[in-house]
C-alpha cells in the first residue's frame, strides 16, 4: 500500500496546474495572505466566486460556512480549485481554523465529490496563518482519506 500523504517541496501554485487544488479560507471573502493571496491573484474568477459565495451566505457569526466547500474549475478545466471554509476569522496568532470544521470538510469531500479523484494537492491546510497543529490537521486528513487515495502536501521553501 502507498503513502496516503506525500509531502512535496516547491510552489503549489506554480506547480500544480491540473487536477484538484485544496486551501482553507475564511468566511469574510478576503483572500489576503498565504496560498489564498496567490489564487486571488492568479485566478480572478475563483476569488471572484468564493466573495459573491461568502456576500451571498453572511452571517455576523461566519458560522454558516464553516465546514463546508465550494470549488471553480481553472485552467480551461483541467484544474479545481476547493475553497474550504475552516475558519471565521483571520489574522496572525492564536488559532483560527476549526479541527471540526476541516474534519467536516475532508469528510464531505471525500465522500462527494472526490469519489472519483485519486489525488488532490494542498499544503499544511489550516497549520499556517490558520494557527492549527499540523499533526493534529493531519491525522483528521489520515482519518478520511479513502484507500487507493493520495494527498500531496505542498510545503513552500
Amino acid at each position: 500500500m502507498t503513502n496516503k500523504i506525500n509531502y512535496k517541496v516547491g510552489n503549489i501554485l506554480t506547480n500544480v496546474t491540473s487536477g484538484v487544488l485544496l486551501h482553507s479560507v475564511n468566511t469574510l471573502g478576503v483572500m489576503g495572505a498565504g496560498v489564498a493571496r496567490g489564487i486571488k491573484s492568479l485566478y480572478p474568477d475563483t476569488f471572484k466566486t468564493y466573495a459573491a459565495h461568502c456576500n451571498d451566505q453572511f452571517d455576523v457569526s461566519g458560522s454558516a460556512l464553516v465546514g463546508t466547500y465550494i470549488f471553480t474549475k481553472e485552467n480551461q478545466g483541467k484544474l479545481t480549485i476547493i475553497n474550504a471554509f475552516g475558519q471565521t476569522a483571520i489574522g496572525r496568532g492564536g488559532r483560527h481554523v476549526s479541527y471540526d470544521a476541516l474534519d467536516q470538510i475532508f469528510s464531505d469531500i471525500y465522500s462527494g465529490y472526490l469519489d472519483v479523484v485519486q489525488t488532490i494537492d494542498t499544503v499544511k491546510i489550516g497549520a499556517g496563518l490558520g494557527g492549527g497543529s499540523w499533526p493534529v490537521i493531519e491525522q483528521i486528513l489520515l482519518s478520511r482519506i479513502p484507500d487507493g487515495c493520495t494527498v500531496n502536501v505542498w510545503d513552500f521553501k
